[in-house]
């Protein structure tokens, strides 16, 4: 049996988040906050092949084979329906924005810092001051709902007499649209039946365990480990997954500088030795330095640019901290 399947889910999201010391003594200090989100899926797409099966035709050649056997499924969010050459880009950015629909998540944290026993200076606040920090949260627990778009579909079996060649007849340059797709595929499917109504897909919900360890001077190590945990909702429901399992990262930061190096592992097996600087306000890096290496293509990865932007008297005036060390997950 043949098979594959794939999902996308893209969206934007306005968030609010709220954030409590809930410990606080010579030792340790325990903070703990959550962060609510609510979502507009721009882009959802999802196939299945499933069942596929083939067999020899003898004397052949070149080789044909029968399609004894096949169940599909694929559909797509119907903002891509009101995309239409004939408008302005406006008018279609326009379009493909308003007719979303809404989605929510939610992501709940807390961390465990592990005070420094150094004495302190007079007048200075060591409220971002460890030796430890221990992190456990759930992120993105939630989902994205999209509308069917027009020409979603779901097939099951083939008709008699489908071999190879003539599905190269039927499925050839010529189709340039997914409405000429579709005709083609009804020639060939046994059921074909059209999509409607609305779909969710589950947000990459994981949980992120995270040790940070303090060295020396501006010195710093993270370990984080990431589980994915949207599969143990089942195959009934559709899902993405984040691609991060296990990263290591040493850095060199300071208030105003930071250089930092993160070595990961990925749910793909893939190995990826990562970069980024920070210039005042200024953060931007790659995820896999390979990128810049590869003469011939790129790898797989991303990468990522931030401008922060924040108020001096948020936490009061310091003269010196640690500051908290934040992953820049893949997507």
């Amino acid at each position: 049996p043949l098979g594959a399947d794939f999902v996308n889910s893209g969206w934007i999201e306005l968030y609010g988040s709220y954030a409590q010391t809930i410990l606080d003594n010579e030792y340790f200090r325990l903070n703990a906050g959550a962060t609510l989100k609510l979502s507009r899926g721009i882009s959802g797409a999802h196939a299945v092949l499933q069942n596929g099966k083939f067999e020899s035709i003898p004397g052949g050649d070149p080789a044909r084979y029968n399609i004894t056997g096949a169940d599909a499924r694929f559909g797509y969010s119907s903002n891509y329906d009101r995309w239409q050459n004939e408008n302005s880009r406006i008018n279609n950015l326009r379009n493909f924005l308003t007719y979303t629909e809404g989605g929510a998540s939610i992501d709940v944290g807390a961390e465990l810092l592990i005070k420094t026993q150094a004495v302190i200076r007079y007048g200075e606040d060591d409220y971002f001051d460890y030796d430890w920090k221990l992190a456990v949260s759930l992120l993105d627990l939630g989902a994205n709902q999209f509308k069917y778009g027009k020409q979603s579909r779901s097939i099951t079996g083939v008709q008699n007499g489908i071999n190879n060649v003539s599905l190269n007849q039927k499925f050839d340059s010529t189709i340039r649209s997914m409405a000429t797709f579709n005709d083609s595929l009804a020639t060939v499917a046994g059921q074909f039946t059209a999509l409607a109504g609305k779909f969710r897909i589950l947000n990459p919900t994981r949980l992120v365990l995270n040790a940070d360890r303090y060295l020396l001077g501006g010195l710093y190590i993270n370990a984080e480990v990431s589980i994915n945990l949207s599969a143990v909702f089942g195959k009934r429901w559709l899902y993405v997954k984040e691609m991060n399992l296990i990263t290591l990262t040493p850095r060199w930061e300071t208030p105003r500088w930071g250089f930092y190096k993160p070595l990961s592992f990925n749910t793909q097996k893939q190995f990826w030795i990562g970069g980024a600087v920070k210039a005042g306000p200024v953060l931007i890096g790659l995820h896999n330095l390979a990128y810049i290496f590869s003469s011939k293509s790129l790898h797989k990865g991303g990468g990522y640019i931030a401008i922060i932007i924040s108020s001096p008297n948020v936490n009061g005036n310091k003269r010196e901290k640690r500051l908290n060390f934040t992953t820049v997950n893949n997507r």
